[in-house]
């Protein structure tokens, strides 16, 4: 059995407990914190991206298991999405008491003010997150009267400034695509700032919209019967595996035991987009990220997502990101180097 550390979180980071404590940061971070040596490896940043606002990072990998106690006291909402790693969490906040698994393929929303508790961090892997903390004036300030389609209990923290929430939320392929471009980003000094400060909103701004379609998927559901919701959960999943050998419409029709209109009808009131429309965004979105990784030219990644046409391929590309393919591929590339 290995052995497990017991620390205290201010003791361990310091001021990096601390949102708004901005020190002398790594390149781009406005903050930045290094693991000690004897613990592991690795780094956590914060970046400021405005006031009650903020983005971190983390990545490292741990040589021994760490049981770290805190004491939080701030009012944040905090966006937690573990990419790879797992994190074992006990809150504790008035009568409110959890065990979290925070682990890849999920994402978490919490605003637990003064809430005592711990985490266990694992060391069998190493670890990659991305966490957005926001004050509620802030997220009201950004998303004006859409926060009225968010769950009651963060609308009444946002309008109120009481109570307490923590909600754990499956992600979906748009947010995994944004956190991997987090993660894998190679620009350098202020273009990495840059970029990564405009992938953080649009990493927040898919989370609050995944969470508000969480809202009205509940209405949908008075209108699908709960075996048509299972049934297109079940689609979108084998869509999701096989973008690179997509299923016909008709193939996932028989898949799913109804006519293939009846079946675009449920996946439209579910996804807000037909079947055609969501397996073509998620193709082009993981091509354009395979141009910005610089693993592939441009035909690698079409075939790769599955288009076997380069010309349709450069034509979709095109519509759906406002540049063709190969001129995104020369623009990624001289702003790498």
């Amino acid at each position: 059995m290995s052995e497990t550390i017991n620390l205290n979180s201010k003791n361990l980071l310091g001021a990096f407990t601390d949102p708004e404590h901005l020190s002398a940061g790594g390149e781009c971070f406005d903050s930045y914190w290094e693991w000690p040596q004897n613990l592991g490896n690795g780094f956590l940043g914060a970046i400021k991206l405005k006031p009650d606002l903020f983005l971190r990072i983390g990545k490292y990998k741990l040589n021994k298991k760490l049981f770290i106690s805190f004491d939080m006291s701030d009012e944040y909402f905090n966006f937690w999405f573990p990419i790879q790693g797992k994190t074992l969490s006990r809150f504790a906040f008035s009568k409110y008491k959890n065990v979290i698994m925070k682990k890849p393929g999920s994402f978490s929303i919490s605003y637990l003010p003064e809430c005592v508790g711990n985490v266990l961090l694992d060391n069998d892997t190493p670890t990659e997150v991305v966490a957005i903390l926001v004050k509620p004036s802030a997220l009201r300030v950004l998303f004006g009267s859409d926060c009225l389609f968010l769950p009651e209990k963060m609308k009444s923290i946002i309008y109120k400034h009481e109570n307490y929430f923590h909600q754990i939320y499956p992600a979906t392929r748009e947010i995994e695509f944004i956190l991997r471009e987090i993660l894998f980003c190679r620009y350098k000094g202020l273009i990495r700032r840059v970029f990564l400060e405009g992938k953080a909103f649009e990493l927040l701004s898919r989370a609050v919209g995944h969470i508000s379609f969480h809202v009205e998927e509940n209405k949908t559901k008075e209108i699908l019967k709960q075996t048509e919701i299972e049934m297109t959960y079940r689609i979108k999943r084998i869509i999701e595996e096989n973008i690179e050998k997509p299923l016909s419409l008709q193939a996932l029709s028989r898949e799913a035991g109804i006519s293939h209109p009846k079946l675009n009808y449920c996946f439209k009131k579910l996804y807000g987009k037909t079947i055609f429309e969501y397996l073509r965004d998620i193709r082009l979105k993981k091509a354009k990220l395979l141009l910005d990784e610089g693993r592939f030219n441009v035909s690698g990644a079409a075939y790769e997502v599955g288009y076997s046409n380069l010309s349709y391929f450069t034509k979709s590309f095109k519509n759906h990101f406002g540049l063709n393919p190969g001129d995104y591929l020369k623009q990624v590339s001289s702003e790498r180097y």
